[in-house]
């Protein structure tokens, strides 16, 4: 079982849930377990939560959620998962709360969600220390006692974390590093005792720490300093050096990115608001970090200065190609001004013509192994011949203003063309097939409004 603790929350969120909830409960996919009052119901659950809040006004956010997920394949009837939720809901110091627990059943895995108040009806606020390593290890004893499948948490692996022989200490340097870190070493000591030194004085090997520990401390302690992030100043160490190893012998991006993907590493290159940039990572330890982290000679404009494009994608094409025009076309004073700029950096200009004179254009990269050819409105409709009439000939459109602000359908390339007099990369919107979380742009919530009325 997977027990999750969500961040905690303000009325305003608070609304939100419930009302998502009650939408469950309408579908008939989902039913109250149990609640602090014996009700079967969300109607009155707002003003009992509510009145527990007030009664210590000091918490700004005073509700919180659990998660209780059972395993894939694992099931409980209602009131063997009553008695496990209410078990784990008590040892974790929500006893004397307003609670309520809604199962449902809409997924794959039976799980509960547990809406709770952090206040106590004495007015005392829920001692919440460690409560995530409480979690876990309460969970754990449940899993026994309810004779459930035992469950990993969280991304610390074992096995990966021994696949490599430049990785057989990692757990020991990460223990030593969490023991210097104070509030890392308050929760090892729950785990380890006043042993805590003594065991991490020993140069154990992984290996050697997992048999003396046993699998279920270990795991747990790895867990502890993965999260931490004790394991990441090691993991980037690992992939420096494999870098220095690899970048003498490539002659290329592509050539890189392979020798890197058959040493079990990843290598990618995206682009995001108006930069194409690279992705390193090692696959088998979920680690993964961008190209500023590194040292400057592993950054895409670097490779790039190298000789390194030589076999850029199609997608790295276009995005020169975009970037580029839009600066050249800032300088030029005229259209042939414009074609003489692109050809220096390295793009040629092809020109469509019928009997009437040229109605369209396209751009080629010329120095890369695989060139692919882009019609001149598939890079942007900035970019057509006809937008170029107008740019270069504002005066026979009299609508039309001449400046970045028209030339450049990005605002991010609007700012570089008023600063920068070298040409930059351009954003293009890229897929994650690979499954990295890269995205940092956080999706608006809908509001939603509970107990108006309205049972959307």
């Amino acid at each position: 079982m997977i027990a999750a603790i969500q961040p905690y929350f303000n009325e305003k969120a608070l609304l939100g849930k419930l009302n998502y909830h009650q939408k469950k409960l309408d579908k008939g996919e989902a039913s109250v377990l149990f609640s602090h009052t014996g009700e079967l119901s969300l109607e009155s659950f707002l003003d009992d939560l509510r009145m527990c809040s007030s009664l210590n006004d000091r918490v700004r956010s005073p509700y919180v959620e659990f998660t209780l997920n059972l395993p894939h394949g694992e099931y409980l009837n209602h009131e063997r998962f009553t008695q496990l939720s209410r078990a784990y809901l008590s040892r974790m110091g929500y006893g004397d709360t307003a609670y309520a627990a809604i199962v449902h059943s809409d997924k794959e895995h039976y799980h509960v969600h547990i809406l709770a108040s952090r206040v106590c009806y004495s007015g005392r606020l829920v001692d919440d220390k460690y409560s995530k390593l409480k979690s876990q290890r309460i969970s754990r004893d449940l899993e026994h006692q309810f004779e459930l499948r035992q469950t990993e948490y969280g991304r610390f692996n074992t096995q990966s974390l021994g696949e490599i022989n430049a990785r057989k200490y990692y757990f020991h340097n990460a223990l030593s590093k969490g023991i210097r870190n104070y509030s890392t070493r308050k929760e090892l000591e729950i785990l380890l005792g006043e042993n805590l030194c003594s065991i991490a004085k020993e140069g154990r090997s992984n290996q050697e720490y997992e048999e003396f520990l046993g699998v279920n401390l270990y795991r747990e302690i790895g867990e502890l300093l993965d999260s931490k992030g004790h394991f990441r100043p090691l993991y980037k160490e690992e992939l420096l050096k494999t870098l220095d190893a690899i970048y003498p012998n490539c002659r290329n991006i592509m050539s890189m990115q392979n020798k890197l993907n058959s040493s079990g590493y990843y290598m990618r290159m995206l682009s995001k608001n108006g930069d194409n940039y690279i992705v390193y990572g090692i696959p088998g330890v979920s680690f993964y970090l961008k190209e500023n982290s590194l040292p400057q000679k592993y950054r895409f404009h670097a490779l790039r200065e190298n000789g390194f494009t030589q076999n850029l994608g199609e997608d790295a094409q276009k995005n020169y190609i975009y970037n580029t025009s839009f600066v050249c076309l800032n300088k030029s004073i005229n259209f042939e001004d414009f074609k003489e700029r692109m050809y220096a950096n390295s793009i040629r200009v092809i020109e469509h013509e019928n009997i009437k004179g040229i109605y369209g254009l396209s751009f080629v990269m010329m120095n890369v192994d695989h060139p692919v050819s882009f019609r001149s409105s598939d890079v942007s409709r900035r970019l057509t011949y006809s937008s170029m009439e107008r740019f270069f000939h504002p005066s026979n459109y009299i609508s039309d203003k001449r400046g970045i602000s028209y030339i450049a359908d990005n605002e991010k390339i609007q700012e570089q063309l008023s600063n920068v007099n070298n040409a930059l990369y351009a954003p293009f919107v890229s897929s994650n097939e690979d499954g990295v979380d890269l995205s940092f742009k956080r999706k608006k919530k809908k509001r939603r409004d509970f107990g108006q009325g309205k049972n959307t």
